[in-house]
Formats: structure tokens, sequence, C-alpha cells
């Protein structure tokens, strides 16, 4: 709970931040940790922040076998859990607008990079450490693949594979059945997650 609390309060800083600098804050963002949204709707909502000009992109979403976006409706879809979690409990004064609700799209992955571009960067990418310490979906190399440090903070924003660790611990959330962890996921880059001002993992 105090891990959830601080990074709620750590966002709601960031947006805070931005707009005394005279901007609004541009924000990378994870579904894992996911305990601090319900939290943080209800700091924005309290305090009467503002977030309709903030562009919180999400980290990655998960992909079906055809390398389209799980429906919003499947259990894992994090495009759907910051609807039910995060802006749907906003007041619609005051949330973020639809069209500033990032998710990166495998048919036009770089666009992520011309949004941060246009956004002047990005204030601060929170996020959590999986399993195999990938940040985002950022897989890190098998032990057989040769990818220096350099080259792997170089990746940008990509659909790829998900290793079977990852597959497997994200399983828990559905009651441990693997078939239902797609095997595809879009990720934001470690070029884009390692470019923002501010990096803050949990």
């Amino acid at each position: 709970a105090d891990v959830a609390r601080d990074m709620a309060g750590a966002i709601r800083d960031e947006l805070l931040a931005a707009r005394s600098a005279g901007r609004e804050a541009t924000l990378i963002l994870p579904v894992g940790p996911v305990d601090q949204y319900p939290l943080l709707a209800e700091m924005i909502n309290t305090a009467r922040i503002d977030s309709r000009d903030v562009v919180p992109i999400n980290m990655d979403e998960y992909l079906s076998d055809a390398r389209a976006p799980v429906p919003r409706e499947h259990p894992l879809s994090f495009t759907g859990f910051m609807a039910r979690k995060f802006y749907d409990l906003l007041d619609p004064a005051l949330a973020p607008r639809a069209e500033n609700r990032v998710v990166p799209d495998p048919a036009r992955p770089g666009d992520i990079a011309r949004i941060i571009e246009e956004r002047g960067g990005v204030d601060a990418c929170f996020g959590g450490i999986g399993i195999n310490g990938h940040i985002a979906f950022n897989e890190p190399p098998e032990p057989e693949e040769a990818l220096s440090a350099e080259a792997f903070a170089g990746l940008s924003t990509r659909v790829l594979p998900l290793s079977r660790e990852t597959r497997t611990i994200n399983s828990v959330t559905v009651g441990g059945e693997i078939s239902v962890v797609p095997r595809m996921a879009v990720t934001v880059g470690m070029r884009e997650c390692l470019g923002a001002r501010r990096l803050r993992l949990y």
C-alpha cells in the first residue's frame, strides 16, 4: 500500500511540476504496478488538477497472434485496465482527453517517438521491473543472443514475442492459466524510457 501511495503521489507531483513549468505533463505509465491508479484518481479529483491536456503514454499492450491489440474486454488488456481503474474514476472535467491517451500501435510503432518529440520530451517514465528484469516489455536478450547494453538501450518502440518467464509470472493474474496470456506485445522502447527526464522504477 505504501508503494502504491508513493507512486500515485509521484505521478501527481509530475503533473503539478510540469504545470508550474508552463506545460502539461507527458508521462510513460505502466500497468504493473497497478494499485496506484485509483489513488491517483482520488488525488486528482480532490485537488481538482486539470489533466485534460496531459499525455499519458501506456508502456505496452498485449497483442493477439495476428499482432492486433487484444480487446479491451480481455482480462489482461492494459487499455481496458487503465479505463476501468483510472480514466473512468476521474471527474470527466479533469480527465486526460481521449485523444491524449496514447497506446503504442503495433501498426505504427514510430508514432510514439513522434509524439514524444512533438511534446518536447517525456517528463517522467514510471515502471515496474519484470521477473527477468524487463522494463515495459523490453525483454532482456537470451543467453545465446549477442546484444550489447548500448544496443539494448537503443531499442525503440516495437512488436516482440514475450518470454516464457514473463508469460508464466503474468499468468498469476488469471489464475495461473498461461494459455490466456498472449504470446506477443507492443512495447515502448528502452530508447523512449531512458530518454525521459526522470525514470522511476518500482
